[in-house]
């Protein structure tokens, strides 16, 4: 039986049962209603000549929630003692009393509010809905009405301000504003008049002078039951719902918390419009469930609540530091180096041995520094590559960084393949060092990154400079470089000369058009110096596009819990593809099956194109043809033409050469 349908039969049994004979609680307390319960009842009811609730608590989970359900404010005066319950059969009990608290109502209450008893509380009684009726409807002296034109405005003003001194006979206000007693407004919401003054009602305490005492046995065990006793009749309105029963919280806190291990990081939103709302509780919203959870910042309030449980220093770099440092839900596991340098530059390294030995078997990999994963100035960096393998994208090493400059890229990636060797015992090797090993690294277009991974690499080997070790392992992406080239507002000749870099097939050529570049422009010239030969970053891009469907602006121990997340499901979709044979993905998306799909697409694309052509188009794309053709061998004949005199002046200048030389030799004899 809920409490809604407890309170309803409270009503007419207090009525029956109050001329029945006093029954005995303890030797100096007496009753004579008496009610047992199994549940927690949130507005108990109460008489003159008492009422003892009776709960049998057996099972129950948290006993107190008998007593911090109820939705009455209780407090001083009060007191505590041991003494024998009679009804119990002489038990020793622990007898607290308290006193109800009252409510908190507006200093313009109605007449009606001010007036108002009761003994039990009837849900749907017209009160709430009175109350909300003279605010909302009834009351015109509440609400926003349209101004007529005879208004005088310089009047209304003063009269709104306070400052019109003059007379009026209007009534002054009756207000129905009800709050619990652990309020904190000190003004009514509502606007009064008093007399000539528009302004805000002052709340006001309302006190009450309804006794209560609990009893609770000393051994549950033997007596698994506990009184509640009211007295005397409340002196205000029922206050309104503002406590959520325990049963509902402790449910309401599993939600969240199940919610937090869905999604890591948890918000209101997330569960109101998530499902697990009916799954608990079997409704779609939580103001069903209970009253008080109309309130939304109640459920924000159990949100931040357990998520400073699980984080009691925050999702920020102090997070970080904290759960490194105690290693919660072995942290350390997969963040393996948290430092801090002079120049401020923070760096978090988050990989696995497992990731590592996986990196140390491709041929070639991808790096790539997203900008919009992390809230604030951390950035994240990410070494990926596609497994052709297991047709799908893995992400190697996860850095947050607040630099992104040529030292801290050095620091990145010194302590990367420091901890290769570390974690693995392998040595990073590199193909065009070792003859093993990586033969190719491929980016975007930041020389910062560039940089400090050729002083890395000149660190290991010192037969090169770091810009010959680029040149033999560094591709940098083509996508990248051509979108900075149509960006840039160059003319179309060093455009096409910038372009032509791609397709170039020698060093001479190369040299030839960066020549051209630096006559036409000297500002293009400066930029293409340090590009390096192109290719693309799609396999980093989409593995950051991945970790973006997660959330982007995340905060830090956000991103690394998600991180870690994302990473072990990507290693356990390998190991079961390799225990059972069962691919993470059917389909390949490597870059071959991309460029057949590609190639595939554009046919099929030319073809529909050509088969939607009307007639007329087609008979004149056939006359354009043809006179394309006729102007082709008009070129071809013009070309001849051209030829033939160039042979003819190449053949004069022959001539005069040999007859230059007959002089000479007959000069010399």
């Amino acid at each position: 039986m809920s409490s809604i349908d407890i309170n309803e039969v409270d009503i007419t049994t207090i009525t029956e049962e109050e001329e029945n004979a006093e029954i005995y609680i303890t030797k100096h307390m007496t009753v004579k209603t008496i009610l047992h319960l199994l549940t927690p009842l949130e507005y108990p009811p109460t008489s003159e000549n008492g009422v003892a609730i009776i709960y049998h608590v057996e099972g129950w989970q948290n006993v107190d929630s008998a007593f911090t359900d109820i939705q009455y404010s209780m407090g001083e005066p009060s007191g505590q003692n041991q003494t024998t319950c009679s009804y119990f059969g002489d038990i020793t009990v622990n007898k607290k009393d308290r006193t109800c608290r009252g409510l908190k109502i507006c200093e313009f209450a109605s007449p009606e509010l001010l007036e108002m008893t009761h003994k039990s509380v009837d849900p749907n009684s017209d009160l709430c809905l009175k109350m909300s009726k003279e605010l909302l409807d009834n009351n015109l002296e509440n609400n926003t009405f349209t101004i007529k034109e005879n208004v005088d405005l310089k009047l209304l003003n003063q009269l709104l301000s306070g400052l019109y001194k003059g007379k009026t006979n209007e009534p002054v206000n009756n207000c129905f504003t009800v709050l619990h007693n652990n309020s904190k407004k000190k003004l009514c919401p509502h606007p009064h008049r008093s007399g000539n003054v528009i302004k805000q009602g002052l709340i006001i305490q309302k006190s009450c002078g309804v006794k209560y005492s609990k009893l609770i046995p000393l051994d549950l065990n033997k007596c698994p039951y506990i009184i509640l006793v009211s007295r005397g009749i409340h002196s205000h309105s029922p206050p309104p719902p503002s406590r959520v029963p325990i049963s509902i919280r402790n449910r309401l806190q599993e939600l969240i918390n199940q919610a937090n291990s869905d999604t890591i990081d948890v918000n209101p939103t997330h569960i109101l419009t998530g499902n697990l709302i009916k799954t608990y509780f079997g409704t779609e919203y939580l103001a069903e469930v209970h009253a008080s959870l109309n309130n939304a910042d109640r459920l924000r309030y159990y949100v931040d609540k357990i998520q400073k449980e699980i984080h009691p220093q925050g999702h920020g770099l102090l997070g970080v530091i904290y759960n490194y440092s105690q290693n919660i839900d072995n942290f350390c596991e997969y963040v393996k180096r948290l430092e801090f340098f002079e120049d401020s530059h923070v760096m978090i390294i988050c990989t696995t041995s497992e990731q590592l030995s996986e990196w140390m078997k491709c041929d070639h990999f991808q790096k790539y520094l997203s900008f919009k994963h992390i809230v604030g100035e951390m950035n994240k960096f990410e070494v990926n590559h596609y497994s052709n393998q297991h047709n799908l994208i893995l992400t190697f090493a996860r850095v947050f960084t607040n630099h992104a400059t040529i030292v801290a890229y050095q620091r990145i990636f010194k302590a990367l393949f420091d901890l290769i060797y570390q974690l693995t015992g392998l040595t990073p090797k590199f193909n065009h060092i070792y003859k093993t090993g990586w033969s190719c690294i491929i980016a975007d277009l930041d020389i910062a990154q560039a940089k400090g991974l050729g002083i890395v690499l000149n660190d290991i080997d010192r037969t090169k400079s770091w810009e010959e070790h680029l040149i033999h392992i560094f591709k940098s992406c083509k996508v990248h470089y051509q979108r900075q080239i149509q960006e840039k507002h160059y003319n179309d000749i060093i455009k096409s000369n910038m372009l032509a870099l791609l397709t170039a097939e020698s060093e001479n050529e190369i040299n030839q058009l960066f020549e051209n570049i630096k006559t036409d422009e000297n500002t293009a010239g400066r930029i293409l110096s340090t590009e390096m030969a192109p290719d693309n970053t799609n396999t980093a891009e989409a593995a950051h596009a991945l970790s973006n469907r997660r959330g982007k602006n995340l905060k830090i121990v956000i991103a690394i819990l998600q991180g870690r997340k994302l990473d072990k499901e990507r290693f356990t979709a390998i190991h079961i593809h390799q225990k059972y044979n069962v691919p993470y993905r059917g389909r390949d998306k490597g870059l071959i099956a991309r460029n057949i799909q590609s190639n595939k697409r554009q046919a099929g694309a030319q073809i529909k194109k050509s088969k939607s052509v009307p007639a007329k188009r087609k008979q004149n794309a056939q006359s354009n043809k043809e006179l394309e053709y006729q102007e082709q061998i008009l070129a071809l004949k013009e070309r001849e033409i051209a030829l033939k005199e160039r042979e003819a002046n190449v053949r004069v200048m022959e001539l005069a050469n040999l007859e230059k030389e007959h002089k000479l030799k007959l000069d010399n004899n």
